[in-house]
């Protein structure tokens, strides 16, 4: 069952995507389970090259994907099960609540996060309402932690008076965390991205000119480099042919023998 659609809907996501106010449960946009497990495959084989080199001795690993990714959820989620018996349900109010989300403006929308006493304080001024910090609701983060519905309700209300231009400057000026939302186009078109080569066009033998990623890290030393493009269909199963290693496993593990 390694699926990602298999593995989101059981460790929970389509449903938290509803709790939060989806209409219905969906999937994350993006295939989750399976390229973040490969993150904590590295990670354990690290791990496990580290033992080897310590103590002489090798070991099996095995990742499961759905442990792996309820490691995520649960980390953020197991809330009042974390205790024994539990002191309240499962969930975590504050990203459960439908109003975390990007604000909608006048032209746009725009993501900030008005999270402490000093960021309330100064949004509150930034909106000319400076006396709202003093309610009940607003005054301290104990409060607003119970009340986060609400809070994150009224900031969305407030946003729509203003273009995002304007809530960026003046987010910016309060110290406020803040970020236009971004399209996929508006990403694939990022200065930033653009000067550090993030995004390189590179030759490739069947599909001419594309775009390929960079890594996601900077080295001093070993810099990653781009050396060949992705194993078009067979080419992973040819150059196993070619070093010798069988392929009836190979393909009854891939289930790809069709199209070879």
């Amino acid at each position: 069952m390694a699926d990602d659609d298999m593995i989101q809907g059981a460790a929970g996501i389509p449903y938290l995507l509803k709790k939060q106010g989806a209409s219905e449960p969906r999937y994350a946009p993006m295939i989750v389970a399976d390229r973040s497990v490969g993150q904590q495959v590295a990670s354990a084989v690290s791990a496990a090259l580290y033992y080897r080199e310590k103590t002489g001795k090798g070991q099996r690993i095995d990742v499961p994907m759905f442990e792996h990714l309820l490691q995520m959820i649960l980390g953020d989620h197991l809330g009042g099960y974390t205790f024994e018996p539990p002191h309240g349900p499962p969930g975590y109010i504050r990203i459960l609540s439908p109003d975390r989300r990007p604000y909608e403006t006048k032209d746009g929308y725009v993501c900030a996060l008005i999270y402490n006493d000093k960021q309330w304080k100064a949004f509150f001024s930034a909106i000319g309402r400076p006396e709202k910090f003093a309610d009940p609701l607003f005054s301290n983060h104990e409060v607003r932690s119970k009340n986060y519905d609400t809070a994150y309700a009224f900031v969305a209300e407030e946003l729509k008076k203003r273009t995002t231009g304007e809530w960026v400057e003046a987010f910016e000026r309060a110290d406020i965390p803040v970020q236009r939302m971004n399209s996929l186009e508006d990403i694939v078109a990022d200065p930033h991205l653009a000067a550090i080569g993030y995004l390189k066009t590179v030759e490739h033998p069947s599909e001419g000119r594309i775009k390929v990623l960079a890594v996601p890290s900077e080295w001093s030393e070993s810099v990653p480099e781009y050396r060949r493009h992705t194993p078009r269909l067979g080419e992973v199963l040819r150059s196993a042919e070619l070093v010798g290693i069988p392929l009836s496993p190979v393909l009854h593990a891939c289930d790809v023998r069709e199209g070879l």
